[in-house]
Order: C-alpha cells, then sequence, then structure tokens
C-alpha cells in the first residue's frame, strides 16, 4: 500500500488544473450580460374614430378635455361637436419617454377632429330639419328666392300669375350646427326645390323604349344608359329592373296663371275626285290659308310643369280659307301575283292580335340592323316617310288597294313613291325607328282597309 501523502498530492495536482483552466476563462473574457429593457410606464392611449390622438396619464384628463371642448356650448348644440360617441380609451405600458399631454393639450388636439359649430337658423319643411342658414333675415330670404326664380320662370310663357303657392309647411329654428352646413339663401333654395337623390326600379314592360322611360321619368336616356351598362338599348325584354335615380324635392310649387296668345286655325280641304290621278296622287287646285285667334287660357302648374290648361275664351281674328284638292280616283293595275314571300329572314317575336291589352295590326320578325326587306310581292310603293310609332316606312299596293302590304321601323329606304317593284325587290333596310325595343320589321297585310293576319297568306 503507497502512503497517503501521495494521494493527497494528486488531488492537489487536480485543483491546480483546475484552477489553472479557470484563469484561462477569465484571461479570455466571460460572456456579456443581455440589456436590460427600457423603462415604460402605465399610460392611457387616445384614438379617435380608430385615428391616434396621443397620452394621457390617465382617464380624468381626458373628462377635463371634453368639458373644455364643450365649454361655451349649450347642451342643445353640443351634439354636432362632442367626441365622446367616438372616442376610445386603453391602457397600455408605453415607453417612459411618449410625450404626456395635458387637458389642454389633448382639447387642442381633439379640435383637429370634430368640426367648429355656431349658431344658425335651421330651416323645416312639415317639422322636418332640412338645411341651415347664418340668420333669420337669411331664411325669410329662401321664401323669397324661390317664389322670385319660379316667377321668372313662368313669366316667359305667362301673361299674369295669379297665385303661387308652396306645398309644404317651412319653418325655421334656432340650432347649433356644423359651420361647414350652413348655406347662402340661394343654395338653400335649391335645396328645397331639387332635394335629395333617390334610387328607383323600373320594370320593363312590352313596348317599352328607353326614350319613353327617360321621358316619363324626367331623366336622359344617355343617363339611363350609364346607370344600366348591363343592358342592351336597342333590346329591352319585358321583365327587366332598370335602375333610375329621381329628384325628391322636399317642397312644391303650385301656380295658377292667366295666358293670352294667338294660334293658327287649320284651313278645311275640300277634295274633287279626278280621274287622271292614281290613288296615292294628289294636287293642290287653290292652296288654303290658316285662321288667327286669340285665345285667354287657365293655366295650372305644379314644379312649372303644366297639368291642367282650361280655355276662358277665343277671339276670332282670321278666318280660315279652304283649299281645294284634286285626289286620284284612276284604278291601279293589278300588279300582285297574290303570293306573298317572307319580306325578311327572321325569327317571329310578336304575333298578329291582341298582345294584353293592345291590338297587334301586323306581325314583328327580328332581324339585325341593315338586314334588307323585300317586297312580299309585285306593287305599286304609295308612301314612303315617317308614320308616327311606325318610324320610317314603306307602303305598297299590290292592285287597286285591295292588297297593301306595310313595313315598319326601316332603318333606311330604297324605294319612292309611284315606283312599281317586282316580287322580292329590295325596298329597304331593317332598323328600330319610331316605337321600337330593338332592331325588328314590322310587317303588316291589309285587305280593303283592314289589317289581315299575315300568316293566312303563306301555307
Amino acid at each position: 500500500m503507497k502512503p497517503r501523502p501521495a494521494v493527497l498530492g494528486a488531488t492537489a495536482a487536480a485543483a491546480a488544473l483546475a484552477l489553472a483552466a479557470w484563469g484561462l476563462s477569465l484571461a479570455r473574457g466571460a460572456p456579456s450580460a443581455e440589456p436590460s429593457p427600457p423603462p415604460t410606464r402605465s399610460l392611457i392611449r387616445v384614438e379617435y374614430g380608430g385615428e391616434p390622438v396621443g397620452y394621457v396619464a390617465d382617464r380624468t384628463v381626458v373628462d377635463e378635455a371634453v368639458s373644455a371642448l364643450l365649454a361655451g356650448i349649450p347642451p342643445e348644440g353640443r351634439a354636432p361637436v362632442d367626441p365622446r360617441p367616438r372616442l376610445r380609451t386603453e391602457a397600455e405600458a408605453a415607453p417612459a419617454s411618449t410625450p404626456v399631454l395635458d387637458s389642454a393639450g389633448l382639447a387642442a388636439a381633439l379640435r383637429a377632429f370634430v368640426p367648429d359649430v355656431t349658431k344658425a337658423w335651421m330651416l323645416t319643411v312639415d317639422g322636418r330639419e332640412v338645411v341651415p342658414v347664418r340668420t333669420r333675415e337669411d331664411a325669410e330670404r329662401v321664401l323669397a328666392t324661390i317664389r322670385d326664380d319660379y316667377l321668372q320662370r313662368v313669366l316667359r310663357e305667362a301673361s299674369r300669375v295669379d297665385q303661387v303657392r308652396i306645398v309644404g309647411s317651412i319653418g325655421f329654428v334656432e340650432r347649433w350646427v356644423p359651420a361647414s352646413a350652413v348655406r347662402t339663401p340661394e343654395q338653400a333654395a335649391e335645396v328645397l326645390r331639387f332635394g335629395t337623390d333617390r334610387k328607383i326600379f323600373y320594370t320593363v314592360s312590352r313596348g317599352d323604349t328607353l326614350w319613353d322611360i327617360a321621358r316619363t321619368r324626367g331623366v336622359s336616356v344617355d343617363d339611363l344608359v350609364t346607370a344600366n351598362p348591363e343592358i342592351d338599348p336597342d333590346r329591352l325584354q319585358p321583365g327587366q329592373q332598370i335602375s333610375l335615380t329621381v329628384r325628391e324635392p322636399y317642397i312644391h310649387i303650385e301656380s295658377t296663371e292667366t295666358q293670352v296668345y294667338e294660334e293658327e286655325i287649320p284651313f278645311p280641304e275640300h277634295v274633287v275626285k279626278d280621274p287622271d290621278l292614281w290613288p296615292w296622287e294628289s294636287r293642290v287646285i287653290e292652296p288654303g290659308r290658316p285662321g288667327r285667334r286669340e285665345v285667354t287660357a287657365r293655366v295650372e302648374r305644379r314644379d312649372g310643369q303644366v297639368v291642367r290648361r282650361e280655355i276662358v275664351s277665343t277671339r276670332l281674328l282670321a278666318e280660315p280659307r279652304p283649299a281645294r284638292v284634286a285626289r286620284g280616283t284612276r284604278q291601279a293595275p293589278k300588279l300582285g301575283t297574290g303570293k306573298l314571300c317572307f319580306p325578311v329572314n327572321g325569327q317571329i317575336t310578336s304575333g298578329f292580335g291582341y298582345r294584353r291589352r293592345d291590338w297587334h295590326p301586323g306581325i314583328d320578325i327580328a332581324a339585325p340592323k341593315g338586314t334588307p326587306v323585300h317586297a312580299a310581292d309585285a306593287g305599286t310603293v304609295t308612301f314612303v316617310g315617317w308614320d308616327a310609332g311606325y318610324g320610317l316606312t314603306v307602303r305598297v299596293d299590290h292592285g287597286g288597294g285591295n292588297i297593301v302590304t306595310v313595313y315598319a321601323h326601316l332603318s333606311s329606304a330604297a324605294v319612292r313613291v309611284g315606283e312599281t317593284v317586282e316580287r322580292g325587290q329590295v325596298i329597304g333596310q331593317v332598323g328600330s325607328t319610331g316605337r321600337s325595343t330593338g332592331p325588328h320589321l314590322h310587317f303588316e297585310v291589309r285587305l280593303e282597309g283592314r289589317p289581315a293576319n299575315p300568316l293566312d297568306f303563306y301555307p
């Protein structure tokens, strides 16, 4: 057995090695400690409508700032400027360097978010608050402005305005309002007369056109097309929904006026028969002359539009002189074969007879604009021109007036009155003129002047 001091020597050597290693570690440098976080403090974050306003020490500062903001404004005028409905506060740990607002600073910051308010006179219609003006005198001027503007427009046509009445009870009360909402008397008059825009929807019925819808609703066709880009203006379909933006005035103006004006009296025609002229021809033997009369009428308007006109008296100024006209009675030669060809290739979209309550005296054949239209049989052209709702129209007599065919809504005509046409000859092109919902041919057959079903003439 070895002596014990040798063991102690080994232990001492190990301790020396450990101490040397620790010393080496110190020489190389020990790992650095993590940096301490920046100091913070508990503050109240203030937001208005989701926008940051600033930080305060506690919520009492917010209450003091709101009180300062509303100081001098009576309770009835505080609603437009009171920030509390949109004010939000939340406690959070903010950096110690965060600027802190006092009540005066917070009040100043909030003024950037809320409107300035002022005392004004609010115009009311049937108890409904509509528009504010600056003074009571301005409020009284609004009514005078409305009447004066209306009279200026009406007097262009009237000899005397007997009465002007504003429909709607107009009053005014003192109110605190945002300063930016105050209007001049002229601006307030416009608001009362024209009101606000209101969107409505119209359901298309058979026979409707954009022009008819626009005219009856007081808007332009361009506005309708812009508001309804998905609709084809030339092909309205029953049941379609059309969006309309219409004015909804706060007041209406009714007036009664007296008009004195001259009007023409049409001259009558005395017709004499001329066997040398065709039935579709005429000749003026002696021209007529219209008469003149003075008319006194009572006219009622609503918002400038005439709603009733009553003739009170008339005074004859000049008698009309009748015209003498020769009308042809010469028997037209029979040209037609009696076998009709179809005037245009296309689908029949509306048949002969009643459509709901309306009588349809022919058939409608859909075809693209510009498609050639052919004479259904040989004959003589007796009419080319505009025929009210039929638009551009051609009529062909197929012999003595017994059978006449009618071609309506054309975009152009290729024949003239008196011209003889062959069966199948091009006489025009499909269009959408007159009262039409889209390009198509309205085709009629008339027997002895009465409409007959065109399909009865085809096998």
